[in-house]
């Protein structure tokens, strides 16, 4: 279990500032997933068109994944909180290649810089645990 410190480490603050715009990013992809899903489907049963089939349901596959990346991310802001900056980092990684294929380029980099700082505090709790 992780030990509690007084002072967040330098870098805490900033990761928890892009979890949460990479967060109401993906948000975003959720809702105009859905949306454009929906209305290639609709397109795609009116026409007959396999194409804008296939689309609507790759939005809606990337739609449900930022669903995932949205519960992540969140629970990673609430690791960072608690002070488990490590479990956090650990957590945080596999999000940001998944940031990277489906939540577009703008979430993977945040998510990228957000476990870059994660890793500064880690290394800033080990240097304080010591």
């Amino acid at each position: 279990m992780s030990q509690q410190y007084p002072v967040k480490p330098p870098g805490v603050e900033t990761a928890h500032t892009l979890n949460t715009i990479a967060w109401v990013l993906s948000l975003i992809g959720v809702v105009v997933g859905f949306i454009a899903g929906g209305i290639y489907a609709y397109l795609a049963s009116a026409i007959g068109s396999g194409l804008l089939g296939a689309l609507a349901f790759y939005l809606f596959v990337v739609a449900i994944i930022d669903i995932i990346i949205v519960v992540k991310v969140r629970r990673v802001n609430g690791m960072l909180d608690s002070g488990m900056y490590e479990e956090a980092r650990r957590s945080l990684l596999p999000w940001v290649v998944v940031g990277f294929i489906f939540g577009g380029i703008i979430v993977g980099i945040l998510l990228l810089v957000a476990y870059i700082k994660v890793g500064d505090a880690v290394e800033w709790q080990r240097l304080y645990s010591q």
